[in-house]
């Protein structure tokens, strides 16, 4: 139907088809196809360019065009655009003619197809049998493979269970003598050992014995601590009473702060009460003067801990007026106490330069005496 649609399309064409595309459609030339386009000729005289003619019913044509597949009405037509279409439609002969062909076709091409379904079919049971029997043959060609590797596997392991079983034993002989070797060592270095602390003991011997010599002559002379004293020091603290061990052992303790303290032991035993509480405040002064400012705040316990000597006699700086829970005291000595009882009382201004005494009150309390004001409890700020 496309060849016969597309040749009486030519024929209508005529001469104009091997000439230049045409811009003005003439009557004479209802249809017309250039470069793939068709031109209509309409009632009005105007072309209308189309892809392809489609169809015609008796009352409208089909056509294809860029914007897809549309309707144009015979009635907008040139009456001999519509004629060139009427005469390019089949009559009822040309219908059953090509109907008969296309029947006739179809059949053929059913035969044929049929033949090369039967033909790929045979192909295919060739191609399958072929399979199988490839498949076979690799399969026993795998086996004997496999078979001859597993032989050769077992081989392998044979021979190197025979090769271990060879060194195994090659090693226990070298273990064996290494051992006995080690063990004749290890009777040599005993022995050298043996010998060594033998000889160790003998000159460890002889070492305390030359330094309790040393030390017994040392005593006889003035120790390290007691050099750092005044004579009066001396005198009060009973240090000369301890021996040099003693002596630097609390050296050590007042100068070098990360020294810990030392331990209560026969030095304090040398001393009677009096000696003891003036050596031990002495220590603690010492002490704390040598501790840097961060530490000296982390000397917990009473004043004494820092080298205080109780009682305290000194003199009020600045004036006093009277008593005050809280109250703080500053001293000319540079101490500072605060008052922990609750007395209040006031006085008539003292002068600055005031007598106070302070002592020990027992279980770590402090009592202030103001000369001619009377006595609280206080505790130590600092200094």
């Amino acid at each position: 139907m496309k060849k016969t649609l597309l040749t009486l399309l030519m024929l209508c064409a005529g001469s104009s088809l091997r000439a230049a595309a045409p811009t003005v459609v003439s009557p004479a030339s209802p249809l017309l196809e250039t470069k793939g386009m068709v031109e209509i000729l309409m009632a009005d005289g105007s072309a209308q360019q189309v892809r392809k003619l489609l169809s015609m019913s008796p009352d409208t044509l089909r056509v294809m065009t860029d914007a897809g597949i549309g309707k144009i009405p015979l009635d907008t037509l040139h009456p001999q655009t519509v004629t060139v279409l009427y005469s390019m439609m089949e009559t009822p002969e040309q219908t059953e003619a090509r109907k008969q062909r296309e029947a006739a076709a179809a059949q053929s091409y059913r035969e044929n197809q049929a033949i090369k379904e039967r033909l790929a079919a045979e192909e295919n049971a060739m191609v399958a049998a072929n399979q199988r029997a490839e498949a076979a043959r690799q399969e026993a060609a795998r086996q004997a493979a496999a078979e001859a590797y597993a032989k050769q596997q077992q081989a392998f392991q044979e021979m190197r269970q025979q090769q271990a079983e060879d060194r195994a034993e090659r090693k226990a002989a070298r273990d064996a003598a290494r051992a006995a070797e080690e063990r004749e060592q290890a009777l040599a270095m005993e022995r050298q050992r043996q010998y060594e602390v033998a000889m160790a003991q003998a000159a460890a011997m002889q070492a305390a014995a030359n330094a309790n010599a040393a030390a017994n002559q040392r005593s006889m002379e003035t120790g390290v601590l007691a050099a750092m004293m005044t004579p009066q020091q001396r005198a009060a603290s009973g240090v000369d009473k301890l021996d040099v061990h003693e002596q630097e052992a609390l050296r050590q303790w007042v100068t070098v702060p990360s020294v810990g303290e030392p331990r209560i032991n026969t030095w304090r035993q040398k001393l009677n009460d009096n000696e003891r509480q003036v050596l031990v405040a002495w220590l603690n002064q010492k002490r704390f003067n040598n501790l840097p400012p961060a530490m000296q705040e982390q000397v917990p316990g009473p004043p004494v801990n820092r080298g205080m000597q109780m009682p305290v006699t000194t003199y009020l700086a600045g004036n006093f007026d009277g008593f005050s829970p809280g109250k703080i005291y500053r001293l000319q000595n540079g101490q500072s106490w605060q008052q922990t009882s609750g007395k209040t009382q006031s006085f008539y201004p003292f002068s600055n330069g005031t007598k106070v005494f302070i002592r020990e009150g027992g279980q770590g309390t402090y009592i202030l005496t103001i000369q001619g004001a009377g006595d609280i409890n206080v505790k130590y700020l600092g200094h």
